[in-house]
């Protein structure tokens, strides 16, 4: 008695249903927590047939297999299975079953008893584990094509190894600010105000800088995007514009126009108090990047224009939904 006090305690503790098939009369028998997770009435009669109409038609080939080896004397597998189910209730779940099946005398089999579990919670956390791996392998790789795509116009051999090197390490150095914000958000997107905020305090402060807008929300993609776009406008301005000198500034306005769809976020950039600008002789990757790069990956339009009184850049961009 005590024995079976213990296992009784054991199985209620460890949410187990228990259940039992006649092999020869097809008979079977569940326990209350059997029912429970099937989502059948406990005064429903049951069969094998039955049984195998409540689990999933994509698991069902799996499992009839599974119980047929299990059942052969020359075979004699382990039961051992995992499968859906489909509860009146609940609607689909997920169970975990253990059984053996027991051999008469005459080497056939005739019973079969086992166990069942709920792993619903389990396969949910697995199937959110693997959304995870697998969303982690696509910005992986996505990292590791800007930080190539940054390499190769870097290092063009039109300028200084040592002027490449730093323009290279100053570009995985705003990449890595970006993704730091976004990992803050759990890469559900940023705050545009706080995006320029840290541009702010990485190049002089944030006293000069003047930053206007309303609350924008932006995606991981448009986030990324802008950031690195702007760390290139940032990197110019301490080098040749208004920032590599005490009395310059630079103005960030953006506002939201709506659409018939998406909302559309225009940005504006603009230098002030710096030396006199003279348009460069060609282009080089940062403009590139604004200009071509940032165009395409934000579906609108970017623009440098280089006034005598101090840089302006025009961004559109389209927000998504």
């Amino acid at each position: 008695m005590r024995q079976e006090e213990t296992l009784r305690l054991a199985i209620d503790a460890g949410d187990v249903g228990t259940w039992s098939l006649d092999l020869d009369t097809g008979e079977v028998i569940w326990s209350d927590r059997c029912y429970a997770m099937f989502g059948v009435k406990p005064d429903e009669s049951l069969d094998a047939e039955r049984f195998i109409a409540r689990v999933h038609p994509a698991d069902r080939t799996r499992l009839i297999e599974a119980m047929r080896l299990a059942q052969d004397p020359d075979v004699r597998a382990d039961y051992a299975i995992e499968f859906r189910v489909i509860a009146d209730d609940h609607g689909e779940r997920w169970v975990g079953v253990r059984g053996k099946v027991f051999f008469g005398d005459d080497g056939k089999a005739h019973r079969f008893v086992g166990a069942v579990v709920n792993i619903t919670d389990r396969k949910r956390a697995e199937l959110h584990l693997r959304l995870l791996v697998n969303e982690l392998n696509h910005r992986v790789k996505n990292s590791l094509a800007t930080i190539q795509a940054i390499a190769a116009q870097s290092f063009t051999g039109e300028r200084a190894l040592d002027q490449a090197q730093e323009a290279f390490s100053n570009r995985i150095v705003a990449l890595a600010e970006a993704h730091d914000l976004l990992t803050r958000e759990n890469w559900e997107g940023a705050d545009l105000h706080e995006v320029t905020m840290r541009l702010a305090d990485l190049h002089g402060g944030q006293s000069r800088f003047e930053l206007s807008g309303p609350a924008v929300r932006l995606s991981p993609k448009t986030a990324l995007s802008l950031s690195m776009a702007l760390h290139e406008l940032a990197t110019n301005a301490m080098k040749y514009g208004a920032l590599s000198g005490p009395e310059g500034r630079v103005r960030i306005a953006w506002e939201l126009v709506p659409e018939s769809g998406p909302a559309r976020l225009d940005l504006t950039w603009t230098e002030q108090g710096g030396p006199p600008v003279k348009p460069p002789s060609d282009r080089g990757f940062g403009s590139r990047l604004i200009e071509r790069g940032l165009a395409a990956e934000l579906s609108g339009s970017a623009a440098i224009d280089f006034h005598p009184d101090g840089v302006v850049c025009r961004i559109r961009a389209l927000l998504e939904a």
